[in-house]
């Protein structure tokens, strides 16, 4: 009895130890172009009895499962979620801090990187952000320097720009830095997606029902002579725009009920479809 039993353990051990994990990135993307089988049949079978998968998906949206995965409850599969807050600005300050010890001597005024990291935190709280405005901000600086160097003729002269990174230039790195991102996503949007981002401009800053948004959608698509959406199509439209950052819809399942609201500003919207000679006319009916 005791060989089988130990025969019995070490069978358990050995099939419990031959685990496949599956790590997926980005799902709410694979939803939005391959549709959510796959998804379910991943779920449905890391949940089958005696099953060796474990399945890990990573998504941008917190409440994928609940919006794009509505049938998991009703199959009895009730994922574990574990959700990754964006870092406070004493934690990238304190990043940012650990990333240029390395540097040769205090490159950057402490101030200038307080400013970082408080912008960013307030935008993001995206890490890459910062390093990319830190970037770009020692570019300014360096191409500042660089022009006072070639105008000084004494070669050992300091020159007088040569000093840490200040908070302009700090300034001005996070204008470009915050803003190109949104600026370019926002112009590489699908037509229709923009057209509903303008239609949002036209309504106001308040939450606004997604059928009204589509009643004021359809009569910019009836002005302009293009073919609409169907209503189901315009609501997976705005879920992508949701996924993107760029509007907040209500977590209501039934799309009648919905509502939709402007996450971003409008002038930024304004700014990045200004230069289409389509939406420069439907944004300014008068020119």
């Amino acid at each position: 009895r005791k060989s089988v039993a130990g025969d019995s353990q070490r069978s358990h051990h050995s099939a419990s130890s031959n685990k496949l994990i599956v790590v997926l990135d980005e799902v709410d993307h694979l939803v939005q172009s391959h549709g959510n089988n796959v998804l379910y049949d991943l779920f449905a079978l890391s949940e089958l009895p005696l099953s060796k998968l474990v399945f890990i998906g990573i998504a941008n949206s917190i409440d994928l499962t609940l919006r794009l995965l509505p049938h998991l409850h009703t199959m009895g599969i009730e994922p574990s979620m574990v959700n990754f807050r964006a870092y406070s600005h004493d934690e990238l300050f304190r990043l940012l801090q650990q990333r240029l010890d390395g540097l040769d001597g205090p490159v950057f005024d402490p101030k200038a990187l307080e400013l970082c990291s408080r912008k960013v935190a307030a935008a993001s709280g995206d890490m890459r952000q910062c390093l990319n405005a830190v970037y770009a901000a020692l570019e300014t600086h360096i191409l500042h320097w660089t022009s006072k160097q070639e105008g000084n003729t004494n070669e050992n002269a300091r020159p007088e720009g040569q000093k840490r990174v200040d908070l302009q230039q700090m300034s001005l790195a996070l204008g470009k830095c915050l803003k190109l991102p949104l600026i370019n996503g926002i112009r590489a949007l699908p037509q229709h997606q923009q057209m509903i981002l303008c239609s949002l401009t036209f309504l106001g800053d308040k939450e606004i029902p997604l059928q009204a948004l589509f009643s004021k959608y359809a009569d910019i698509c009836q002005q302009t002579k293009i073919p609409k959406l169907h209503f189901s199509e315009f609501g997976g439209a705005c879920v992508s725009l949701h996924d993107q950052g760029l509007v907040a819809t209500s977590k209501k399942m039934d799309l009648h009920s919905k509502s939709v609201k402007l996450k971003v500003k409008h002038a930024d919207i304004v700014f990045a479809l200004q230069g289409i000679r389509f939406f420069h006319n439907l944004l300014n009916p008068s020119a």
